[in-house]
């Protein structure tokens, strides 16, 4: 599932496609230093700086434009929504891994925290790399979530736990899964592979409705919030 075979034509109130899919491609910028990293391309810190921070910066600076000048009213409610919807996605999908923490000892939130070692090029971890980490982790779950929204709004939300699932392939296949050990020694760990497609599902669920109702969903943040598009900003950067 990709967002070329799912963008659709543009509609009263919609961004040209072009314009979509180039929101849909930096929406995702921030997730690029880390591929670039267990791909061995660089450092992760080097591509945050160079690459994912200018595209997390060209989202926010569309969000603010669009609110400013009222263009494209339907693509902009689907940038709230998709942010609100992959807000609401994140804390779904990691409080449903907190109880197999604790019940079976897998280190499942581990490289969340690594990310913020990474990124901030730190020799060990502290509690700014975790902070970093886990804002990181925030970061590319409300990307994923604006860049599903711009290009599938009003798609059904089932398509959006396919979006979910797209992602964590993607991870499967990738040397992430070498390097965090999902894949080791030629054996598959299944368990925490199967926990983690199952914990994709609320994400899913929650990018999928907030991008199928993404005009009601947005009207409802506006009336809820004085400013949610600042609030959104804000949380971003």
């Amino acid at each position: 599932m990709t967002a070329s075979s799912t963008v659709r034509a543009a509609g009263p109130g919609e961004a040209p496609q072009l314009v979509r899919l180039a929101l849909f491609v930096a929406a995702c910028g921030s997730v690029l230093p880390l591929l670039a990293w267990v791909y061995g391309l660089g450092s992760f810190a080097s591509f945050a700086l160079v690459v994912g921070a200018p595209l997390v910066l060209a989202v926010l600076g569309t969000t603010l434009w669009l609110d400013r000048t009222g263009r494209w009213p339907k693509t902009r409610a689907a940038i709230l929504a998709g942010a609100i919807g992959g807000l609401v996605g994140t804390l779904g999908y990691d409080l449903f891994r907190v109880p197999f923490v604790y019940t079976t000892g897998l280190q499942l939130l581990a490289p969340i925290e690594s990310y913020g070692v990474l990124l901030l090029d730190a020799p060990s971890s502290s509690t700014l790399t975790a902070f970093a980490g886990w804002a990181y982790h925030f970061v590319n779950g409300i990307g994923f979530g604006i860049a599903w929204a711009v290009v599938a709004r009003g798609r059904p939300w089932l398509w959006g736990v396919g979006w979910a699932m797209f992602l964590e392939t993607m991870t499967i296949i990738s040397p992430f899964a070498g390097t965090y050990g999902l894949i080791a020694g030629g054996q598959v760990q299944v368990l925490p592979i199967a926990i983690a497609y199952a914990a994709h599902v609320p994400y899913g669920v929650a990018v999928g409705l907030f991008a199928q109702h993404a005009d009601a969903r947005a009207a409802e943040a506006r009336s809820l919030l004085r400013a949610p598009v600042a609030l959104l900003v804000g949380v971003l950067a």
